[in-house]
Order: C-alpha cells, then sequence, then structure tokens
C-alpha cells in the first residue's frame, strides 16, 4: 500500500539470512516443530548450498545463543586451532591467504551445527540437512550475487587454471508443457522443448558431466 513494503511480523518465529533460500530452509524446520537450534543449523547448512563461497562446510565459525530453559546466554566456539608447528611467517601478504591449502584452517562449520542440534535442537540431523539436500539434488535458481562471484572465480581461472572451465556448449533449455498432472519439464516424443534460457552445465576434470536446467 502507498508503495510501501509491510512490516515483516510472525507469531512462530523469523529467520534472516544472506540468502533467501536459507531463510526458507530455517522457516520450514520452525513450521515442523523445530526450535531456534534447528533452524540456525538448517540455515546455516543451506546457505553452504546456495551460498558456499561465504558460507562454506569446510569453514568455521562462533554461535553465540540465549538458553531460555537454562537462561543463560552461552557461546558455541567452532573456530578451528593453527598447528602448534605452523611457521609463523609462512606468509607474508593477506592476499596469500586466498588459494592453497595452507590458507585454510581445518574445518568446523559441520561439528559446529551438529553440536547445536545435538544438546538443544527437537530434530533429527536428517531433518535438519533435509532443505539443505533438497537444494543441492534439485538445483536452484543464481541470484546476482552467485553470478558475480562465478564471473571473477570464471576469470581467475581462464589465467590460472583454464582446465578446470568446462568447455563452451551451446545455449540449450526445456520449457515447461502442460500436462493432466500439472507442468512437465521433460519434452519427450514429437513434443519438443522450446529454448527458453541457457543450461547451466558443470563439468569436472574426469569428464562426469551433470547438467541442471
Amino acid at each position: 500500500m502507498d508503495g510501501k513494503r509491510p512490516t515483516v511480523a510472525s507469531l512462530n518465529g523469523i529467520v534472516a539470512a544472506a540468502h533467501p533460500l536459507a531463510a526458507q530452509a530455517g522457516v520450514r524446520l520452525l513450521a515442523e516443530g523445530g526450535n531456534a537450534f534447528d533452524a540456525a543449523a538448517a540455515t546455516a547448512a543451506a546457505l553452504n548450498v546456495v551460498e558456499p563461497y561465504m558460507s562454506g562446510l569446510g569453514g568455521m565459525g562462533m554461535a553465540t545463543c540465549y538458553i531460555a530453559a537454562e537462561k543463560r546466554i552461552r557461546t558455541l566456539d567452532f573456530v578451528t586451532r593453527v598447528p602448534s608447528r605452523f611457521p609463523k611467517n609462512r606468509f607474508k601478504e593477506r592476499a596469500e591467504l586466498a588459494r592453497g591449502a595452507q590458507g585454510a584452517g581445518t574445518p568446523g562449520s559441520l561439528a559446529g551445527w551438529c553440536e547445536l542440534v545435538r544438546a538443544y535442537g527437537r530434530k533429527s540431523l536428517a531433518q535438519v540437512f533435509a532443505p539443505a539436500i533438497a537444494l543441492a539434488r534439485d538445483g536452484f535458481p543464481l541470484v546476482e550475487f552467485n553470478v558475480a562471484e562465478i564471473n571473477s572465480v570464471a576469470i581467475e581461472f581462464k589465467s590460472s587454471r583454464p582446465e578446470l572451465l568446462p568447455a563452451p556448449l551451446p545455449a540449450r533449455a526445456v520449457a515447461p508443457r502442460r500436462t493432466g498432472h500439472g507442468r512437465d519439464w521433460t519434452g519427450n516424443g514429437d513434443r519438443s522443448p522450446a529454448p527458453v534460457c541457457p543450461a547451466l552445465d558443470i563439468s569436472d576434470r574426469t569428464g562426469h558431466r551433470s547438467r541442471r536446467r
């Protein structure tokens, strides 16, 4: 009304995340009877899929939580330690940490999510990770930030690791067609698919190819 967005409000909890699909994952856990700890882990796991360059499974972090039943604040630290024998002067510039195995710490995020659910959650890990697994299996639309990050790395790979980039492919896609059971995204038989948008084709170095339209 009047060109303004309504205030976001809820009687049963709100989830905020850097990606809308990750926020939806947390909301799904709340709607299914989970609590804030379940929702936080589900949201983080979904971010690992839809925004892996910022919230990856191989990362680390901290969770500061208010435990209502105990009336206290607790902090879970899942920032992993640097090996004691790691040379202090190994890196001279911060930019050297951007690439390479030595620039990464031991992964801690997954252990942190699991501990949150174990200690205070209501749901099983299978239920908590179900939204993230579905996003990884079924695919999701890219937002502008996804495209910008992928393109920035692609530019870098073109000069440094061109073998990691897939070979160019012609644009292909499948248009939905009406069936007796709603929409069908498979174009078979004499009902040939109409091109509507480019297909995303990702090939790994072993030759395996996976296509998501």
